[in-house]
């Protein structure tokens, strides 16, 4: 119960720190002034992270991402995608229930810069999106409220045969 407890306190508690410590550290530039609302959550992360060196992909710049391989840092997959969108996924660890590691399925850019990714098997087939951000050489995918959903690389074409 305690652990259970703990589980869903410590997240809105630090969620509620960041952006109490937005708010204080960005009190002189006005944002609460009389008639306008606070900065969504979103984008209090959208400013730490810039801050700490990221740069948020547009919807131009990740359409442009064509006939590349992404690579997990982790090791634990690869997806090629083609220049229509569609894409393949090889897992290097997970193995779904028919006892197959691929997956098929396809990437979507929304006009507003999110990217969003449907797979026949992962995620039960449902559609996920986030925001892609970059820093350095590594593309981060990140999901609402600043949860990293992967880290990876991308090379043009299809080096894994996918």
């Amino acid at each position: 119960m305690f652990l259970r407890t703990l589980f869903y306190v410590v997240p809105l508690l630090t969620a509620l720190a960041v952006v109490t410590a937005y708010l204080y550290q960005h009190q002189r530039d006005d944002h609460l002034s009389v008639g306008r609302s606070a900065p969504s959550d979103q984008a209090v992360y959208d400013v730490m992270l810039r801050k700490d060196g990221f740069a948020r992909l547009s919807a131009e710049d990740l359409r442009a991402l064509l006939d590349v391989t992404f690579y997990d840092i982790g090791d634990e997959w690869v997806i090629y995608y083609d220049a229509r969108g569609n894409g393949k996924y090889r897992s290097r660890r997970l193995r779904f229930s028919d006892g197959t590691f691929t997956d098929t399925g396809y990437r979507e850019i929304t006009d507003d810069g999110r990217y969003c990714t449907k797979w026949d098997k992962l995620r039960g087939g449902k559609r996920r999106c986030g925001r892609v951000w970059l820093k350095g050489e590594l593309h981060y995918g990140m999901l609402k409220h600043g949860y990293i959903g992967s880290k990876y690389t991308v090379r043009q074409g299809n080096a894994e045969n996918l």
